[in-house]
């Protein structure tokens, strides 16, 4: 099993395959979920699954996102429902072994030396601009295939390197960091960096409590929800338009949603119902997380993944875990502003997990 979570959490970001349409996310998506179904197998072999866990807090919001799920099968099917739009493979098949894999997570440990894999992941990503180049505006897209999720990448390994007591690792992984974010031309992940050296300096050189630090690098992320509404944008990615379709789209359907894979055609329809840019563009994505659950889960699948993340931030500031609580800050403010790689998905309901486990 922990070959298996070495593989997903730091090197699955790593893979490039010539298989299906995007050489970057098809073999990533493939990997995880095969990779997440053999532990599914083992857990089940190792009689670790309890069914206890369906009645805690958040086995009860994952029962909810499930039942949507089955929902959508059954009255809210199109062709990318089950296993979402060919460049991203997002539908319900992939969700449910996030899900699972979430589940598995709590009953399981850090790998060791996590701090060192990670760095390892980062100097292979660091590598891999220089060997695919960049993208028509220049900007650097290494293994990821899009410039955004690499910069994400490289903000959900930097909290590993930064909460190590090797110096030399601390101080490799933030050039490293700073260096990827740099080539990818990311805004997004220049604020994630950020505030998240803002987070390390504040508990470890200004010697402020965890809670007191989150409380400011949490109004930092939040506040930081305000610039694209500021700054506007061009015809393409423009993040306030795509936003403002969104949650239209999501009002349409508030309870149950359009049906978790069915993003792409809501968005659509909603912009020729409002006559914006958006009907002209491929989105498949309502570029924030809690944006997406809106549109696919309605109220009830928006309020499950805030109480999933809202229970987790508790529990790591409850034991004091500041490198999972900097990994999901990190990757909340990544998930906030773009669509991401699988990989990033499955950090993301990995330190979800993570949290989930009994205080």
């Amino acid at each position: 099993m922990t070959v298996f979570f070495y593989t997903l959490i730091f090197f699955l970001p790593l893979l490039v395959l010539p298989l299906g349409v995007s050489f970057f996310e098809t073999p990533k998506v493939i990997l995880a979920e095969l990779l997440i179904e053999l532990l599914v197998l083992l857990t089940l072999f190792k009689a670790k699954f309890n069914l206890k866990f369906l009645i805690t807090f958040p086995g009860f919001a994952v029962s909810i996102i499930l039942f949507l799920s089955i929902i959508d099968l059954i009255f809210l099917k199109t062709e990318t429902t089950f296993f979402g739009n060919a460049f991203r493979l997002q539908g319900i098949f992939l969700l449910w072994h996030l899900l699972a894999f979430a589940f598995i997570s709590s009953r399981t440990e850090l790998p060791k030396k996590a701090c060192l894999f990670s760095l390892f992941s980062l100097i292979i990503l660091a590598l891999s601009v220089y060997i695919f180049g960049g993208d028509i505006n220049g900007r650097a897209f290494g293994t990821l295939g899009e410039a955004n999720s690499l910069a994400g990448a490289a903000i959900f390994f930097l909290p590993f390197g930064l909460t190590t007591p090797k110096k030399w690792v601390k101080f490799s992984a933030l050039i490293l960091v700073f260096l990827i974010i740099l080539a990818s031309g990311s805004r997004t992940g220049a604020l994630g960096f950020l505030i998240l050296t803002i987070f390390f300096g504040l508990i470890y050189i200004f010697k402020l409590k965890l809670p007191h630090a989150f409380i400011v690098a949490l109004f930092i992320s939040i506040m930081s929800l305000f610039l694209p509404i500021y700054a506007g944008g061009g015809w393409y990615e423009n993040r306030a338009e795509i936003w403002y379709t969104s949650l239209v789209a999501g009002a349409t359907s508030p309870v149950l949603g359009h049906g978790f894979g069915n993003m792409q055609s809501a968005l659509h329809q909603t912009s020729l119902i409002l006559n914006n840019n958006i009907q002209y563009l491929v989105v498949d994505s309502a570029h924030n997380i809690f944006l997406d659950f809106w549109i696919q889960g309605g109220f009830l699948g928006v309020l499950a993944l805030g109480l999933l993340v809202i229970y987790s931030i508790r529990v790591f500031l409850k034991r004091n875990q500041t490198l999972e609580l900097m990994i999901l800050l990190g990757l909340l403010i990544t998930l906030s502003f773009n669509p991401v790689s699988v990989s990033l998905l499955v950090g993301f309901w990995w330190v979800l997990g993570q949290g989930f486990k009994k205080v």
